[in-house]
C-alpha cells in the first residue's frame, strides 16, 4: 500500500510522468510532493492511475474537504413554510 503522495508519484514514474499523467506542469506534481496531499478535483484520476498500475493508496494521501461537524446542534431556521405552521 502506498502510504504517501511522494510514493505514488515515485510509483507512477516520478514527477514529469505524474504531471503527463495528470495533465499539469511538473511545478504543481512538485507541490502536491511538499504538502503531501493530492487536490481533491485529481482524486478520480489518481485512483484511475492506482488501478491501471495495479498499486493500492491509502486513503489519507487525499486532501480532505472540511466537512461541517455533525455533532453540533444546528439551529432551525425560519421559513415562509415553518412559520405558518
Amino acid at each position: 500500500m502506498i502510504k504517501t503522495v511522494d510514493g505514488f508519484i515515485d510509483a507512477i514514474g516520478g514527477t514529469a510522468s505524474a504531471a503527463v499523467a495528470f495533465g499539469v506542469s511538473r511545478p504543481a506534481v512538485s507541490n502536491w510532493r511538499a504538502g503531501g496531499k493530492l487536490p481533491a478535483w485529481a482524486w478520480m484520476r489518481a485512483r484511475d492511475i492506482a488501478h491501471a498500475n495495479d498499486l493500492t493508496l491509502e486513503p489519507r494521501i487525499f486532501t480532505s474537504a472540511r466537512l461541517p461537524s455533525t455533532h453540533r446542534k444546528s439551529k432551525k431556521r425560519k421559513t415562509a413554510l415553518s412559520a405558518a405552521e
